[in-house]
């Protein structure tokens, strides 16, 4: 478990409401530089990773530890539509089934919309997943970073005791959607079967496929007490930690 001595989970959530502490500000640019160095070695330019959601979402990061800064190496963004209502903000999840004008995925999202408002009941959308270029031919580090990206999805759910259905979006090409299913996520469904999967005008005519599950397998639940110790002393950047601990991001010791 030597890989994991230099790593750091770090979870920053609304970007917006922290924005006054300066070292949590360079923090936030080093995770949007992340995405987009990430995205400019996979797709072509002019793909931008980053919208207004990142200013609002909760940024879930593995930081490198090495040079005694939190260098972000990983991370992905997770948006709720409590943050979504919050601040204004349409769930992006169905503006990209809307942009596609297919009624099928339009449907069942909205209906999952309603559905979390009646019961008040979480419902979350992760995306824009990244693992920084420099680091893709070390095959061990990826395969944890890997791992890490799935085992942060089991620990976003378990940070909620309502139930919690989160979807996502796999890119064909990288073959994404099998891990996610590999460990529960399921395909979109509707009485007349699986949904088809979607070309995404976001990321440049990629094919996706949209996912979710309100349970994670066993798989991914044993995997996750592989990684406990580096949840349990993760870096939590919100307003209710600053506010009571005015000061500069930790130091990554």
């Amino acid at each position: 478990m030597d890989i994991l001595k230099n790593l750091k989970l770090v979870v920053l959530d609304d970007f917006t409401k922290i924005s006054m502490f300066p070292s949590v500000r360079k923090f936030f640019i080093d995770t949007m530089d992340l995405k987009l160095s990430g995205y400019r070695d996979k797709y072509p330019q002019g793909v931008v990773p980053i919208d207004g959601t990142d200013f609002i979402a909760r940024h879930y990061v593995v930081a490198d530890t090495t040079k005694g800064e939190l260098k972000p190496i990983m991370g992905y963004r997770a948006l709720s539509l409590q943050q979504c209502y919050e601040h204004f903000w349409s769930f992006p999840l169905l503006g990209l089934a809307q942009m596609v004008n297919s009624p099928r995925h339009i449907s069942l999202i909205q209906s999952a919309m309603n559905h979390s408002k009646d019961k008040r009941s979480k419902l979350s959308y992760t995306s824009c997943f990244t693992i920084t270029p420099d680091l893709r031919g070390n095959k061990d580090l990826v395969k944890t970073l890997q791992d890490l990206m799935m085992v942060m999805h089991q620990f976003y759910m378990m940070e909620d005791t309502n139930p919690h259905e989160i979807f996502t979006v796999g890119v064909m090409r990288f073959k994404v959607h099998e891990t996610f299913e590999k460990f529960g996520f399921i395909p979109l469904t509707d009485a007349e079967g699986q949904l088809p999967d979607m070309i995404s005008p976001y990321l440049a005519g990629e094919k996706v496929r949209f996912l979710s599950t309100t349970k994670f397998n066993e798989r991914l639940i044993e995997l996750t007490q592989k990684y406990m110790s580096l949840w349990d002393n993760r870096i939590i950047l919100d307003s209710n930690t600053l506010d009571s601990k005015p000061t500069l991001l930790p130091k990554a010791a």
